[in-house]
């Protein structure tokens, strides 16, 4: 890939999330509709019965376009860690696109990278487990 094509593919997810951001300011019902209606459902929890770490993303998701973070936190806790963990490699990825170095993961970004899988499995377990 060229770097004017990777340099344009680095700007598409900021430019989606404002736009994101201006539609649920102008209309958080109609987009909280919307996300509900696209939301394909989870072929895991069909398939097994079991809740997966992204199982209820979509209620999350519109609970935080109603504003009410809390009820985001119990439909799905672990959405606000992962999209931390997105932004972050999303930043990574446009730090070395311009200092125009090769991306290479560091021993702390690996650790963190770690922490957030087992940090997955521990919530998958508690959510089918013990309920949470």
């Amino acid at each position: 890939m060229s770097r004017t094509a990777k340099g344009l593919l680095l700007l598409l997810p900021p430019l989606l999330a404002a736009a994101f951001v201006m539609a649920a300011l102008a209309w958080p019902e109609r987009l909280s509709q919307v996300v509900g209606a696209v939301s394909p459902g989870c072929p895991f929890h069909r398939l097994t019965g079991l809740s997966c770490p992204g199982c209820g993303g979509t209620r999350a998701v519109q609970a935080l376009l109603a504003g009410d973070v809390w009820a985001a936190c119990r439909f799905n806790f672990f959405l606000i860690p992962s999209v931390l963990m997105l932004l972050a490699e999303y930043l990574r990825e446009a730090a070395a696109f311009i200092r125009r170095r090769p991306l290479r993961p560091s021993r702390t970004y690996t650790r963190i990278v770690q922490v957030y899988a087992w940090s997955a499995v521990a919530w998958f377990i508690l959510r089918n487990v013990f309920g949470v």
